[in-house]
C-alpha cells in the first residue's frame, strides 16, 4: 500500500495492516480520514494538533473500534483543530455528514444543529465517525455534544421522535450527545451519576427491550466474570439507545472504562480480548497486529478506550472496544 497523506505513522501503520486482507476498504477509511483530519492537520497551532482532543486519553484526535462483530474498518475522529470554536464544529459536522454521503440534511438535523450551535459551554463540540464495509458499503455518523444547560434541547428532540418521556424522567442520568448517521438513525447518549441495576431494567423495559436487557446483563457479567452491580459503581456507567426514523428503538449499549471490566493496562485489556476472541471465534486478526506495539503496555494511561456491550432488539450482543492507534 503506498504512503498514505494522514502526516501520522500510528494512523498510517494501522491503515497498512487493515490493507493486508481488506485492501478496499482501507483505501476508502484511508480518503475519508485524509479529508476529515486535514483541518486538524491545517490547525493553527500545530504544536498541540496530536494532543488537544477529548476522545482519547491522551488527546489524539481520532480512535479505530474493534467489535466481537467485525466487518468493516471504523473510526471516531475530530474534524477540527483545536484552533477552532466548537460551535463551528457542530455545524462543520452536519455539512461533513452531508458531503460524505451526499444525502441532503433533514430538516430535523438542521433544526437540532442551528438550536445546538447557541450553546455556551462545549467541551468538545462536534466528532465524526466512519465504517467503512468488507462488502463495499460505508456509512457516516456526527456526534453533537449536549450540555447540561442545554439537555432540554435533546430531550425535546428524543421525546417528539418517540413520544417517550418515562426514559427522561430520571434524576441518576443526564443526555449528554446525540449521534446521526446518514440512514437517518439518531443514537441517544446518556451518563449516569449514580446507578443500580434496576435503574438499568426499568430503562430498558421502557423500551421494550425487557428481555433484551437481561441478556445484556448476562453477557456483561460473562465477559467482566463480575456482577454488573459490581462493575458498574458510581459515575463510571453510560448507555445510548439508538431509535429508527418511526423512534422506535433499535438497540441498546451499555459503555464503561474498560479498567472497570478488564484489569488495568494494555497488555491486560489486550490478553482478555484475544482470550475471548479464540473462545468465541470473533475476528481480531487485524487488532492482534495493529495492538503488538502494546502487547506489553502497562499502567492506567492506556491506548484503549470505552468499553461498550450492545445489543439489538432481535438479540444480537457486541462487544466493542476504541483503540487510539499506537
Amino acid at each position: 500500500m503506498d504512503r498514505l497523506t494522514l502526516n501520522n505513522e500510528a494512523i498510517e501503520n494501522a491503515l497498512k495492516i487493515f490493507a493486508e486482507t481488506h485492501m478496499g476498504p482501507a483505501l476508502r477509511a484511508s480518503l475519508s480520514l485524509s479529508r476529515l483530519l486535514l483541518p486538524v492537520q491545517e490547525s493553527a497551532w500545530p504544536d498541540v494538533n496530536y494532543c488537544f482532543s477529548r476522545l482519547t486519553g491522551d488527546g489524539f484526535p481520532m480512535e479505530f473500534s474493534f467489535s466481537s462483530a467485525e466487518n468493516a474498518i471504523s473510526y471516531t475522529t475530530e474534524i477540527a483543530g483545536p484552533d477552532i470554536p466548537e460551535s463551528t464544529k457542530v455545524k462543520l459536522a452536519a455539512s461533513l455528514l452531508a458531503e460524505r454521503t451526499q444525502v441532503p440534511q433533514d430538516g430535523k438535523i438542521t433544526e437540532l444543529i442551528s438550536q445546538l450551535m447557541q450553546q455556551q459551554d462545549l467541551r468538545y463540540g462536534a466528532w465524526m465517525g466512519g465504517r467503512h464495509g468488507f462488502t463495499g458499503e460505508d456509512r457516516y455518523k456526527i456526534y453533537l455534544e449536549i450540555t447540561e444547560a442545554s439537555r432540554g434541547i435533546g430531550d425535546t428532540f428524543f421525546q417528539r421522535l418517540t413520544g417517550n418521556s418515562s426514559v427522561l424522567d430520571r434524576e441518576h442520568y443526564r443526555l449528554r450527545m446525540i449521534s446521526i448517521d446518514n440512514a437517518n438513525k439518531w443514537e441517544y447518549y446518556f451518563r449516569f451519576f449514580h446507578i443500580d441495576v434496576w435503574q438499568l431494567l426499568y430503562i430498558m423495559r421502557s423500551i421494550g427491550f425487557a428481555e433484551q436487557g437481561r441478556e445484556l446483563l448476562d453477557f456483561i457479567t460473562l465477559i467482566s466474570k463480575r456482577k454488573v452491580d459490581q462493575s458498574f459503581t458510581g459515575n463510571n456507567l453510560g448507555f445510548s439507545i439508538t431509535l429508527d426514523t418511526f423512534g422506535s428503538a433499535q438497540a441498546i449499549s451499555i459503555f464503561t472504562y474498560n479498567y472497570k471490566i478488564f484489569e488495568p493496562g494494555d497488555r491486560y485489556i489486550r490478553k482478555k480480548l484475544l482470550e475471548f476472541s479464540d473462545r468465541f471465534g470473533w475476528d481480531f486478526n487485524s487488532y492482534t497486529q495493529i495492538t503488538e506495539p502494546i502487547a506489553f503496555k502497562t499502567g492506567r494511561l492506556t491506548n484503549h478506550g470505552l468499553v461498550a456491550f450492545s445489543i439489538s432488539r432481535a438479540g444480537t450482543k457486541i462487544l466493542q472496544v476504541g483503540l487510539r492507534p499506537p
